[in-house]
């Protein structure tokens, strides 16, 4: 896993009306390599509102269309492979 990384999520909450969202790895890199079992990731929108905390993504991603990212819309995801701290 790496920071900047794109994850399609199956169902990501109960809220959200789409099947799947795409996320990205927020998280640093050290953190992410360090014993932690979760990473914070940010949803990807497909609306863009200027806002300085948005992050331009689109097909240069691998994604359909251009999107974004809103840093303060923020989720955890586990890391695969990795157990939690007891």
């Amino acid at each position: 896993m790496r920071r900047g990384e794109l994850y399609r999520v199956r169902r990501p909450s109960s809220r959200d009306p789409k099947k799947f969202r795409v996320f990205v790895i927020v998280s640093r890199q050290i953190v992410i390599d360090s014993r932690f079992s979760t990473v914070i990731c940010a949803p990807v929108y497909t609306t863009y509102n200027g806002l300085s905390t948005q992050v331009a993504v689109g097909i240069d991603e691998g994604l359909k269309h251009d999107s974004s990212s809103i840093g303060i819309n923020r989720s955890s995801c586990k890391q695969p492979g990795r157990k939690s701290a007891p």
